[in-house]
């Protein structure tokens, strides 16, 4: 009986790359529930607390029941008050925990049945925990895989080394088509350590894709002489990135842009074309919104930095057009770098605002305070 544990633990342990005290405690669940089910099924076996404990040299293994000592003098237990009548109750304290070995199921037919089953989980569960262990640290980073199958809400990728991923289809960049066998690259955005279901997820739609691309064809931000401050996408169809230049001596918008357009143009081509803007950041709000909204001229902004707010204002309808952009693409993305609310308009319309909000301030002050329009005019100006 020794022998056969013994060889069901080294050999699953060899197939499956699981540790062998991973599998003998496999093993002790698994005799526990089957000695539950042969001698206390149909009597509270789940109150049976049982221990069994394998001798890693030999295989031979040991059953023991616990027994929790309570008050309740009427609590009848025939089967307790047996195994501990040899036993000073002097020595009882109540919670006590007392354990007493018992007989020991034989590892036959059903306790291998249950064995298996344990195993496998426990396999899976080992498996999980090295797959996690390895990628956990690499949250954040490039992934390099292989499009294993489509399933109809995204892909499996394969990573190698029995590690698999999941690219769900939002997940994905707009209108590409992946295929069995294509070679991908993906940012690899969290690790589920925990539960069912997929454990690595991957994403090639997010703004982290972009920037780990940027890191990898340009060596500047790699060596963290060209930092990168914000990113904001609209997958497959649009980008923009802040960079900021730790040296003063190199420009961050042609470093990352390169010799005719070389560096930026390998970028677009992983993320199917996709238009990349990319902006000098500044630490002055109005020059990084005006930045932001390249390729426009902006004429003036006006600043609520408390409400992250700014009213962008145009001298002509082209340069309006141009910062809104098609569908509104322009300023989605430039709000969604900076983190500003903007708002857009033309310079008559904004000087028609100023003139509305001084009229609202004249009456107030005339109604409320009780003095002429002219003291009135002089308050608001």
């Amino acid at each position: 009986m020794g022998r056969e544990i013994l060889t069901v633990a080294e050999t699953v342990s060899n197939e499956k790359g699981v540790s062998r005290e991973a599998i003998f405690e496999a093993l002790e669940q698994a005799l526990v529930a089957a000695t539950k089910k042969k001698f206390y099924e149909g009597t509270n076996s789940e109150e049976a607390q049982l221990r069994i404990e394998i001798d890693r040299k030999t295989g031979e293994y040991r059953t023991f029941r616990q027994w929790t000592v309570v008050a309740d003098e009427d609590h009848e237990m025939p089967a307790c008050q047996d195994a501990i009548s040899d036993l000073d109750p002097a020595q009882w304290s109540i919670g006590d925990v007392r354990e007493l070995e018992v007989e020991s199921i034989e590892f036959g037919r059903i306790a291998a049945q249950i064995a298996k089953q344990v195993i496998v989980q426990k396999i899976r569960e080992a498996e999980r925990a090295l797959i996690a262990d390895a990628y956990e640290s690499k949250v954040g980073e490039l992934i390099y895989g292989e499009v294993k199958k489509q399933t109809k809400d995204g892909f499996i990728i394969d990573l190698g080394d029995n590690a698999e991923a999941y690219l769900a289809r939002e997940e994905t960049i707009h209108k590409e088509i992946l295929k069995p066998k294509q070679r991908i690259n993906a940012i690899l955005y969290s690790v589920n350590r925990e539960g069912r279901g997929a454990q690595l997820l991957l994403s090639r739609a997010r703004p982290e894709m972009l920037i780990a691309l940027m890191k990898k064809e340009i060596p500047e931000i790699s060596e963290e002489i060209i930092e990168i401050k914000a990113a904001a996408r609209q997958p497959g169809v649009r980008a923009k990135i802040a960079v900021k230049t730790n040296d003063h001596r190199i420009d961050p918008v042609g470093a990352c842009i390169g010799m005719r357009g070389t560096r930026i143009q390998a970028v677009q081509q992983e993320l199917n074309g996709e238009r990349i803007d990319v902006v000098v950041w500044s630490d002055d709000p109005a020059q990084y919104i005006a930045s932001a909204l390249e390729p426009a001229d902006v004429s003036g902004i006006v600043l609520d930095e408390d409400a992250r707010s700014a009213d962008i204002i145009f001298a002509t309808n082209d340069q309006l057009a141009r910062a809104i952009g098609s569908q509104g693409q322009n300023v989605r993305l430039a709000s969604e770098l900076t983190g500003y609310k903007l708002d857009m308009m033309l310079e008559e319309e904004y000087r028609a605002r100023q003139q509305d909000e001084a009229q609202q301030y004249l009456d107030m002050f005339v109604s409320r305070l009780d003095i002429d329009e002219d003291l009135a005019m002089a308050l608001v100006e």
